[in-house]
């Protein structure tokens, strides 16, 4: 029921903002998610940041919040771990990536050509095929040249099944997907990992994930011995962390609430790299 999900979402009531998303953001990258003395260490990020716009009640559902994230499931690629469970140690926070783009206008591409591929090499589930037609069709001027820069929140490595790494390109998301002003609608169901796809393309992030993959699959080409995407890119997961309470759905194979995670297929991946490098199709 809603009043149960509600109890066990301590950022229910907290509002979203840039200000607020940048201090949690910073807050896991400061601290290793397998301390000892965890909650003492989220209590003192939490008052250090949050002592002069929170008060004392909002400032330890905050700390709440965000050690029950730290302890819930994160599924799929990540083979039973949890943030705790990787700590730093399979971790690399901020992962710095710069992209040449095609220089010119005439090597310049349409961002079409990004929906063009995800519907080619795709294997895309329907909400990612309407978004990937809507891209395609759009005969956007928006070209796309220059540079390209920015950050991944984190990479980790699991080891997986076959004793290969597995690298799962990760960004903590703080939106507020429930309406607190909602009474009757139960909290947890936008954190569903079927429902976090409307957030995912109102927001860019399927677009963002698709440059984090050709990021880590350009990064691990140069450091991971014997690299081959087939087996170590392990995808994108998009981490709501106020929907990552512990609840999982009840589905034969549990999923945890909260996270979204794509793998985009390999040959998506080395088209757009192709793309990226200004070699076309």
């Amino acid at each position: 029921t809603s009043d149960i999900a509600k109890d066990t979402m301590p950022l229910y009531d907290i509002a979203g903002s840039s200000t607020f998303g940048n201090a949690v953001h910073e807050i896991f990258d400061s601290i290793n998610p397998a301390s000892a003395q965890l909650n003492e260490d989220v209590y003192n990020e939490v008052e250090h940041r949050f002592v002069y716009t929170h008060s004392p009640d909002q400032r330890a559902k905050i700390t709440e919040g965000i050690i029950a994230s730290i302890y819930a499931p994160l599924g799929g690629p990540f083979v039973g771990n949890t943030l705790h469970t990787l700590g730093t140690t399979h971790r690399l926070s901020e992962l710095e990536f710069n992209f040449h783009l095609p220089h010119s206008d005439a090597h310049a591409f349409p961002l079409s050509d990004i929906g063009a591929l995800m519907l080619q090499h795709g294997n895309l589930d329907p909400y990612l095929t309407a978004y990937a037609q809507d891209i395609a069709d759009n005969p956007s001027t928006i070209t796309v040249a220059g540079y390209m820069t920015g950050f991944i929140d984190a990479v980790f490595r699991v080891n997986s099944e076959t004793s290969e790494p597995v690298y799962v390109v990760a960004d903590y998301k703080t939106n507020r997907l429930h309406k607190p002003a909602n009474e009757q609608e139960n909290p947890l169901t936008p954190y569903h990992p079927d429902n976090l796809v409307a957030s995912m393309v109102k927001n860019g992030y399927i677009m963002q994930a698709l440059v984090y993959s050709v990021a880590l699959h350009r990064y691990l080409q140069w450091r991971q011995p014997g690299y081959d995407p087939n087996v170590h890119l392990g995808g994108a997961a998009y981490l709501y962390i106020r929907g990552m309470t512990g609840h999982s759905t009840d589905e034969p194979t549990p999923r945890p609430y909260g996270v979204y995670h794509w793998r985009p297929e390999t040959a998506l991946v080395l088209a757009l790299d192709a793309l990226f490098a200004g070699k076309g199709n």
